[in-house]
């Protein structure tokens, strides 16, 4: 028996001595790489972007060549790509010997909200991209009575009342489901209780009311479309238990 626990230690020392030669060697391997010019960066491809400038996420990257590619941490490197308001996702890889492969994908600007003398481009999740001026708007979707007080590129607007946020957001999300971006011009949910909807340049108006049912009124009003022809003018109300249609 103490034989057997003698020859059972014997075992354990050894197999801890292997691992520990094993870690021993990986580091020396690695601390080798991380000094060999073999590794060193010779080549930043950059895909994915049509906005962004590549120029520019390079320069965000902090990455040069001539870096070996065991000394720059991943991570980093997508945070500070990240940062650029337009960047929606980043993946960074390494491609050895000597290559980094960066992907980005872009945030696409879905709507404007009018704030001070111009107007802020978001994405469909309230992203902040940028402010342009009014005339720069025409082909998105206008937010109007959002109460937006301040804003900062690569974040989410701030508005005066989340919950009204939330209903921007979600109201964005109906529009863009039933494929209406584009027919409908702009939303008005200064009062969250009767939001508008304008389309046809503002010839057509459109009481959504409320937005609990935001989701089936968006549906409907697909629906409605579809039979009032090209050129709709008018109201829709939607508000009632019995939708109407009136030409004034």
């Amino acid at each position: 028996m103490a034989a057997q626990k003698t020859k059972k230690r014997r075992k354990k020392k050894h197999i801890l001595r292997k691992l520990v030669l094993l870690v021993l060697l990986v580091f020396v391997c690695f601390a080798v790489a991380a000094f060999t010019p073999y590794f060193n960066i010779n080549e930043i491809r950059i895909e994915g972007n049509q906005k962004v400038e590549t120029q520019l996420i390079q320069e965000a990257s902090g990455l040069d060549t001539g870096v070996n590619l065991f000394r720059i941490k991943l991570s980093t490197v997508q945070k500070n790509i990240a940062k650029i308001p337009y960047i929606n996702s980043v993946q960074v890889k390494r491609e050895f010997p000597d290559g980094i492969a960066i992907r980005v994908t872009e945030s696409e600007p879905i709507a404007c909200v009018p704030f001070l003398d111009g107007a802020v481009l978001i994405d469909k999740n309230g992203k902040a991209l940028e402010k342009v001026t009014m005339d720069k708007t025409s082909n998105y979707l206008a937010i109007m009575g959002s109460e937006m007080v301040n804003f900062e590129p690569g974040e989410k607007i701030i508005v005066e009342n989340q919950k009204k946020l939330q209903i921007i957001l979600a109201t964005v999300a109906e529009i863009v489901h039933n494929n209406l971006m584009g027919t409908v011009v702009e939303i008005n949910v200064e009062d969250t209780s009767s939001i508008e909807y304008k389309l046809n340049g503002g010839r057509l108006t459109v009481l959504m009311g409320a937005s609990d049912e935001l989701a089936y009124k968006t549906r409907f009003l697909k629906q409605i479309l579809s039979e009032l022809g090209d050129n709709p003018k008018g109201v829709v109300d939607l508000t009632a238990k019995d939708p109407t249609y009136r030409l004034k």
